[in-house]
C-alpha cells in the first residue's frame, strides 16, 4: 500500500512528506519501518533524506494507485501538502533565510510543478491560482521565469472561481517573471492592469504598482513619483527594492552618474542589512554599470564579480548572462583579451542555456561590437545580421532591437553607404524611443553620430553625441571610440558651428531625436 501511494510523488518525498501525504491517519505503521523496508528490497531509493523509486516501478505504482480508487485522494493531499510548504517558505524567500527556502523548494521542484500541472489539467483554478502565487518569487529567485511564467499563464487562463485577492496576486507575480519568461507585453500588462486595479493589502501589491507604471509609461513625473514612495516604504526589503527601482528610472532620464551611484549604493546597504542576496547582486550589477561608465573599470570588474557569486549562491543563470558579458566588456578595457574572451564565450553558455532570444542576442552583439572596433566589418557584420535572426519572430525588447539596429547602420556607413545607414540609425532611435530606456537610447544616439559624420554632417554627429550624454547622464568611458568620433567632429566646426550643436544636443530629447536623421 506505501509503494503505490509513494508514486504520487513525481520528485521522490521526505519521510515527513511521505507520513503526511500516504498515511495521515498513522494507520499503516511508523514510516521510517514502512520506508526502510521498500528500500531493503530496492524498491526505493534513498538519496540525501528523500526517498525515490525507478520510473517504471513509479508508473506500476500509479496503475495500481488508480485500480484501488485512491488517485484522486492521493493527489489532492500531495497538492495539500506542497501548497503549505510553498506558502510556509514564501515569506522568507525576500529574507536572510533565502537559501535555505530555496534549497527546500528546488528539492521539490518536480513535486511543486507536478501538483501545479495536474491543477492545471484538471481545470482546478483555485488551486493552480494559489500555486502560481506562492512560487513567483522562487521562480524568479532561482531563475525558472520561463517555465514559471509558461505556467502561469495556463493557471490564469483557466475559468472557474478563484479567491480574488489570491488570483490578484498572483497576476502581479506572473507579470514580474513575464518580463523575462514571456517577453509579451500585452499578456504583462494585462496581469499588471488586474493586480493594480485589484490592490489588495499584501505589501507585494504596492510594489505591482509602481512596477506597473514603469513598465506601461516608462519614466514620467507620476511613475517617479510612485517608486519613490515604494523606496520610503516600512517593508524594507520593498523599500530597498523600491531605490533600486527609482534610479534605473531616473537613468532613463539622465540622471548624473554620481547621484546614480549613491542610489544604488543606498539599495545594496538595504539588502545587505536584510542579508537578501538577490537584491545585493541586482544593486551590486547596477551599481558596477554606473562605475564602468565613469571609467572605474577595476572596481566594477569588482562589484560584477560580487555580484555573480551571488547569482551563483541563489543557482540562477537567467541573471548572469549580462553581468557576464558586461564582465568580459571590461576584461577587453582592462587590457585582458584572454580573459576577456574566456568569460564572453562563458556568457554565451550560460545565454543558450537559459534560452532567451534576447540573451542570446546580446552576446552576439558584443561580439560584433568587438570586431568592428577592430575594423573586421565582415565579422562585424555577420554576428550582428545572426543577432537580428535570433530576435526576428520573438518577444524581442525593444532595447537590443534599437541596439542591433544601431549597430548595422554603423557596419553599412562603413561600407560606403552612408545614406543607407542613416535610414536605419532612425528605425534603430525609433525602437530606442519605445523602451523607455535612456542608456540604451545615448548608445543609439552614438551610433547615428558615426554614421552622419560618415555622410559628411560633422555637426549634426555634435548634436546627438550631445543628446547621447544628455540623456544618459554622462559620457561612455566603455565605448573609447567616441572620443576618436568627438574630436573628428568638433574639428570640422568653427567655434560657432560647435556651440549651435551643443546647444540643440541638449535640447533634444529621445522623443525628438529621431527627427533630426
Amino acid at each position: 500500500m506505501m509503494l503505490r501511494r509513494l508514486a504520487v510523488f513525481p520528485g521522490g518525498a521526505t519521510l515527513e512528506a511521505a507520513g503526511a501525504v500516504c498515511d495521515p491517519g498513522g494507520t499503516l505503521g511508523d514510516p521510517v519501518d514502512l520506508v526502510a523496508a521498500l528500500v531493503d528490497k530496492s524498491l526505493l531509493v534513498e538519496d540525501d533524506g528523500r526517498y525515490r523509486m525507478l520510473e517504471t516501478i513509479r508508473a506500476y505504482g500509479l496503475e495500481r494507485l488508480d485500480e484501488c480508487g485512491e488517485t484522486a485522494q492521493l493527489r489532492r493531499r500531495h497538492a495539500t501538502w506542497f501548497l503549505a510548504l510553498a506558502e510556509r517558505l514564501e515569506p522568507t524567500l525576500r529574507t536572510a533565510e533565502q537559501l535555505k527556502a530555496l534549497a527546500v523548494l528546488s528539492a521539490d521542484h518536480d513535486n511543486l510543478h507536478g501538483a501545479l500541472r495536474r491543477a492545471i489539467a484538471d481545470g482546478d483554478a483555485d488551486l493552480a491560482v494559489q500555486f502560481v502565487l506562492v512560487l513567483g518569487w522562487y521562480w524568479w529567485m532561482r531563475g525558472h521565469r520561463v517555465e514559471g511564467a509558461g505556467l502561469a499563464v495556463a493557471a490564469l487562463a483557466l475559468d472557474g472561481p478563484t479567491d480574488p485577492d489570491a488570483r490578484a496576486m498572483a497576476c502581479g507575480v506572473a507579470a514580474v517573471n513575464g518580463f523575462d519568461g514571456i517577453g509579451e507585453a500585452t499578456q504583462v500588462n494585462a496581469w499588471f492592469e488586474e493586480a493594480f486595479r485589484y490592490q489588495g493589502q499584501h505589501p507585494m501589491f504596492r510594489l505591482f504598482k509602481a512596477v506597473s507604471m514603469l513598465f506601461r509609461n516608462g519614466s514620467t513625473d507620476e511613475t517617479l513619483e510612485h517608486i519613490g514612495v515604494l523606496a520610503r516604504d516600512p517593508d524594507p526589503w520593498l523599500a530597498s527594492l523600491g531605490e533600486l527601482l527609482y534610479c534605473h528610472a531616473e537613468m532613463n532620464v539622465g540622471i548624473p552618474y554620481d547621484a546614480a551611484a549613491s542610489r544604488f549604493a543606498k539599495s545594496l546597504a538595504g539588502f545587505q542589512e536584510i542579508g537578501e542576496r538577490w537584491g545585493m547582486a541586482a544593486a551590486m550589477q547596477s551599481l558596477a554599470e554606473v562605475l564602468a561608465r565613469r571609467g572605474e573599470f577595476a572596481a566594477a570588474v569588482d562589484h560584477l564579480e560580487e555580484s555573480l557569486r551571488l547569482f551563483a549562491e541563489l543557482g540562477t543563470a537567467e541573471d548572469r548572462s549580462a553581468a557576464e558579458v558586461r564582465l568580459a566588456q571590461l576584461h577587453e578595457l582592462l587590457g585582458r583579451p584572454e580573459r576577456a574572451e574566456v568569460v564572453l564565450a562563458g556568457a554565451r553558455r550560460t545565454a543558450l542555456q537559459v534560452g532567451l532570444p534576447d540573451g542570446i542576442a546580446f552576446v552576439e552583439y558584443v561580439y560584433a561590437e568587438r570586431a568592428l572596433r577592430a575594423g573586421r566589418l565582415a565579422e562585424a557584420r555577420r554576428h550582428f545580421n545572426d543577432a537580428a535572426e535570433i530576435l526576428t519572430g520573438a518577444q524581442a525588447s525593444a532595447q537590443m532591437l534599437a541596439a542591433v539596429q544601431g549597430g548595422l547602420a554603423v557596419v553599412r556607413a562603413l561600407e560606403g553607404a552612408p545614406d543607407d545607414g542613416r535610414t536605419m540609425a532612425a528605425v534603430a532611435l525609433e525602437h530606442a524611443r519605445s523602451a523607455f530606456d535612456g542608456p540604451v537610447a545615448g548608445a543609439v544616439l552614438e551610433d547615428a553620430a558615426e554614421v552622419v559624420l560618415l555622410a559628411g554632417d560633422p555637426a549634426l554627429a555634435v548634436t546627438l553625441l550631445t543628446a547621447a550624454e544628455t540623456i544618459r547622464g554622462g559620457p561612455d568611458h566603455t565605448r573609447p571610440h567616441l572620443a576618436t568620433l568627438a574630436s573628428a567632429a568638433t574639428a570640422a566646426l568653427t567655434d560657432a558651428e560647435r556651440a549651435a550643436a551643443v546647444a540643440r544636443g541638449r535640447a533634444t530629447t529621445i522623443e525628438t531625436a529621431a527627427d533630426l536623421l
